[in-house]
């Protein structure tokens, strides 16, 4: 799935950096800014990221439905 394929609103795992525990989260907010899509999710970590629009998601965000 590429960056500019993301809608508010889809459900997606989150793999924390840190722990490398995975959690539930939605997309609550998808914008642009200076031709990066950012991405925030409501995990527990409240999970923020960005990529350009036709890269594919990183590795740590996993979709789980449209």
């Amino acid at each position: 799935m590429l960056f500019k394929e993301v809608k508010q609103g889809m459900a997606f795992l989150v793999r924390d950096e840190n722990t490398q525990e995975w959690a539930n989260g939605e997309v609550i907010e998808v914008d642009e800014f200076e031709g990066y899509i950012t991405l925030q999710f409501n995990d527990k970590n409240q999970t923020y990221t960005w990529g350009l629009p036709g890269t594919p998601l990183h590795d740590f965000i996993t979709p789980l439905r449209g």
